[in-house]
């Protein structure tokens, strides 16, 4: 949920991703799903000799498993929030796991 959230608060700005088979797609992000499934619109295809059959797409839904990475725009304000959200839930965790430990249902 932590990277949905994060893509959510990217909506209509600028996206590049990288499929597992190295093609390269670059867009601005119109939707994205819990599982990281997302649709963009002005797309532009990096080495188009090879993907031929994408030359005149406009907008195009990428199934989140085929995913390799996705790179956002840098926002400092992103960043933090990501950070935070990631301390948290490691901190989260934590006690659930020494609850857990000692057996405690309450905090469990």
């Amino acid at each position: 949920m932590i990277f949905y959230m994060l893509f959510k608060k990217n909506i209509n700005k600028n996206i590049t991703v990288e499929l597992k088979n190295g093609l390269v797609i670059s867009g601005k992000l119109l939707s994205c799903d819990v599982f990281l499934n997302i649709k963009l619109s002005d797309v532009a295809i990096e080495d188009l000799e090879n993907f031929k059959g994408l030359s005149g797409v406009a907008t195009l839904s990428i199934r989140g498993s085929c995913v390799k990475y996705i790179k956002l725009e840098k926002d400092e304000n992103s960043i933090a929030s990501l950070l935070d959200t990631t301390r948290n839930r490691f901190i989260v965790n934590e006690m659930r796991e020494e609850a857990e430990k000692e057996g405690d249902p309450q905090t469990a």
